[in-house]
């Protein structure tokens, strides 16, 4: 189910675009998707689950890094954590894709620019957040970063088609909502 967004969320965040999509396979198992594409310049970035997720009310249990390897993609540096609010766990898994770099703050963000610098035209930033339930971390985790992978060779297509910021900061066309479309199904099949 993809869930509309209220254009006040575009303009209070400063994405172009925004997706958010829970999954239910028949079992009920949830997946919950949510992307945003920024194509500002400068070296700030949108808030973190690290900031959402504690301010309304969950508490962090663990925190991780993976490096999946995807295929036709460079590898991607993903973060896992488990936060718990009243009695349920929930593991989050996000990254922030700035050309084929994942980064997680603005030292990241300076040092993939300075990696870039020269480039004619700058890509997009694409934040991704997928949200699982945790009551059985080792099967969440294989399923989060199976889905993860999916995003990912997603987006990584996004990137190098039609999202782009020129580096006077006029934007080139962002991507449709339906560029991620059906990429959960596998995840919350099993």
């Amino acid at each position: 189910e993809q869930r509309e967004t209220d254009e006040r969320l575009f303009r209070a965040i400063g994405a172009e675009k925004v997706l958010s999509r829970r999954y239910v396979n028949p079992g009920g198992r949830e997946l919950s998707l949510h992307m945003a594409v920024f194509n500002s310049r400068d070296d700030r970035m949108p808030h973190s689950p690290m900031v959402c997720y504690p301010s309304a009310g969950w508490t962090l249990i663990e925190q991780t890094t993976e490096t999946l390897k995807v295929a036709g993609a460079p590898p991607l540096t993903i973060r896992l954590v488990t936060f718990e609010k009243e009695g349920r766990r929930s593991l989050v898994a996000f990254w922030y894709q700035f050309a084929e770099h994942s980064v997680f703050d603005e030292i990241g963000m300076r040092e993939a620019k300075l990696d870039l610098r020269g480039n004619k035209n700058w890509p997009s930033l694409i934040k991704v957040l997928i949200d699982i339930d945790a009551s059985n971390r080792e099967q969440a985790k294989k399923h989060v970063v199976e889905f993860a992978s999916l995003v990912y060779a997603n987006s990584s297509r996004m990137q190098t088609g039609e999202t782009s910021v020129r580096p006077g900061g006029e934007s080139a066309k962002p991507p449709t909502a339906d560029a991620t479309k059906d990429i959960a199904a596998e995840a919350v099949k099993q």
